[in-house]
């Protein structure tokens, strides 16, 4: 070939090599472009955020954060952020974590929490995600139906072994796990005076309140709590009517869990203890309840 027809060619280009180059240029500059994608830090808001399998509000969970975690994430799809979790051997795999749960931390000063802990899958065992948001100063309410068992013998020979009553609680949430309640109940039952064997009728309304604590927040939480309660009694029968109060102390123990966010079923076992005299004979009003109601 003389110089004359190269040159030519060298300056018209060779198509099949132009497009070579292009094709090797757009797979340098998209390598280029994923590689410097910016880390953007995320601050958790809500107690207890799930982090899923996949980018759907349906896939399995699989790990969660607790309040003010700060993670790290480089890459978003849609509504979710693609963050590090730890699967169940401990290594370091990917989850997504939605918008919605969590606030764009300005700055370069914070700093990643660690990965997330995986938690139970949803198809084996109830998750212990939180099933809904328990800030400080949260309240709920719950109502339900007690068996009551008097644990005096003497109020126990007189009002047989004891009977249901009606309860109602209202707890608020102070801290993680941490709750004030105060509650209140009504019972009433009859029976046989001692010696003349005559109709009494007795009545007991108690009102307490304390602290208690959830060992676990989320759809699964038992809890323990102990408190102070006072109760008012009145007595009615052929004699006459007698009306008292007494201050004791309440400890009980339960679970609750939670189909939703507002929407539960609660369990609990508790011992009340309370002397009083309103007359000259002092007796006991506490004892064993075992309870079952709903939470709101």
């Amino acid at each position: 070939m003389d110089p004359q027809t190269r040159n030519a060619r060298f300056h018209k280009g060779d198509p099949m090599k132009k497009i070579q180059t292009i094709g090797v240029l757009f797979l340098f500059l998209a390598v280029a472009a994923l590689s410097a994608g910016e880390t953007v830090y995320l601050k958790v808001k809500i107690q207890g955020a799930n982090v899923r399998s996949e980018p759907d509000l349906s896939a399995s969970i699989v790990g969660t954060f607790p309040l003010g975690s700060i993670l790290e994430s480089n890459n978003k799809a849609g509504d979710w952020y693609e963050v590090a979790v730890l699967d169940e051997k401990g290594d370091k795999v990917s989850g997504y974590i939605h918008n919605s749960v969590v606030d764009v931390v300005s700055g370069a000063a914070a700093q990643p929490a660690q990965p997330a802990q995986p938690a139970v899958q949803e198809t084996a065992l109830p998750s212990y995600a939180p099933a809904r948001p328990d800030p400080l100063g949260s309240a709920s309410f719950g109502a339900g139906m007690i068996y009551f068992a008097p644990s005096d013998p003497d109020f126990k020979s007189i009002y047989h072994r004891g009977g249901y009553k009606y309860g109602a609680e209202i707890a608020v949430n102070l801290t993680k796990g941490l709750d004030l309640w105060v509650d209140g109940g009504y019972y009433t039952d009859t029976g046989s005076m001692s010696f003349a064997k005559e109709e009494t009728k007795v009545t007991l309304i108690p009102i307490g309140g304390g602290l208690r604590y959830r060992l676990m927040r989320g759809n699964l939480q038992p809890y323990i709590g102990a408190g102070a309660r006072y109760i008012l009694f009145k007595e009615s029968n052929v004699i006459g009517d007698v009306s008292s109060g007494g201050i004791g102390f309440v400890g009980k123990a339960g679970l609750m869990y939670f189909f939703g966010r507002n929407f539960g079923v609660e369990v609990h076992v508790a011992y009340s203890a309370c002397k009083m005299k309103p007359d000259e004979f002092e007796f006991g009003v506490g004892g064993m309840e075992l309870g079952a109601g709903i939470i709101f």
